[in-house]
């Protein structure tokens, strides 16, 4: 579960002292609290490694004493999402085989549907399981918004009906190219992705 940031974009309510992923945002629970109880029935909290800030190792373990102190991952400083997933699948490897499945979820998401999500989580991981390919899920545009990402969808995979290959990221387009986008098939990109270790 990625964890970390400095709580920038939603300030002066989130703050680098209180990140948005701390604060109950969405409902009475904090957003990494509904995140952790959302994949509880995939994950067991052995199995959950939290990726995070070293400034806020101890308020998210306050927050999820269940998760082993050892799966709170404190970045030394922060280096970006790509290094603090590859310093986790070394993690994830190192403790279950080079064949462990690895999923990547934010901890500052709002999910209405809980069983849906963890329906396409699954779906992810079978799909990653049996292809060996790095899988992303997309998400169906609900308009045009040029503060997101996009993936246009290619060829389907043989064997896994709906799941396609990925023909090009877009990183916030433009208002215009973003609507044509959601015409021409795009999805959002979740930002989730799963893969083997």
């Amino acid at each position: 579960i990625l964890a970390g940031g400095v709580g920038s974009r939603f300030w002066p309510v989130s703050t680098a002292q209180r990140p948005k992923q701390l604060l109950p945002l969405a409902s009475d629970r904090p957003l990494l609290r509904e995140a952790l109880d959302r994949i509880a029935p995939l994950c067991s909290p052995g199995h959950s490694l939290v990726l995070t800030n070293a400034s806020l190792v101890e308020p998210i373990h306050a927050l999820a004493p269940e998760i082993p102190g050892a799966n709170l991952v404190a970045e030394p400083r922060p280096a970006g999402t790509a290094a603090a997933l590859t310093w986790a699948a070394a993690m994830i490897e190192r403790a279950s085989g080079p064949e462990a499945l690895m999923m990547s979820i934010h901890a500052d998401w709002a999910i209405a549907d809980a069983d849906g999500f963890r329906a396409a989580l699954t779906r992810a991981a079978v799909i990653a399981a049996t292809t060996h390919l790095l899988v992303t899920v997309g998400v169906v545009p609900a308009r045009p918004d040029p503060g997101y990402g996009y993936i246009r969808p290619g060829e389907e995979i043989a064997n896994s009906p709906g799941a396609r290959r990925v023909a090009q990221f877009v990183e916030k387009p433009s208002a215009e190219r973003a609507e044509v986008m959601v015409r021409e098939g795009y999805l959002w990109n979740s930002g989730i992705f799963v893969w083997r270790v």
